[in-house]
């Protein structure tokens, strides 16, 4: 399985979510894409990684907004892992994207992980 994993740039430097990758990992061969967006940076080209026909993309603490990840296609592929910090206790996302996007507040997640 190819799985693309999307995550905080500053994740690189803390490592705070490396056991992220490692449970990817026992899944299939994992490529990682730094978002840089948070601080004016480029975020990661949605349409590269729908060309490079990922089995799953994982996004770590990123929320692009809903109409970027219809570029992705087929959406049973696209995996959000929420950070504690995005999802309130009642499991809703409580927070709008940083670039004020807010199209993801009535959007209930299926699972909720803390």
């Amino acid at each position: 399985m190819r799985i693309a994993a999307v995550d905080h740039s500053f994740h690189a430097k803390t490592k705070s979510t490396e056991f992220i990758f490692d449970i990817l990992a026992e899944c299939g061969t994992v490529e990682r894409f730094y978002c840089e967006r948070w601080k004016g940076g480029p975020a990661v080209d949605l349409r590269a990684l729908r060309r490079g026909r990922y089995d799953a993309i994982v996004f770590i603490q990123q929320m692009y907004r809903r109409q970027e990840l219809r570029q992705l296609g087929d959406s049973r592929k696209t995996v959000l892992l929420a950070t504690l910090s995005l999802v309130s206790d009642r499991g809703v996302f409580q927070h709008p994207a940083p670039d004020g996007d807010r199209s993801w507040l009535p959007v209930q997640p299926r699972q909720v992980f803390s």
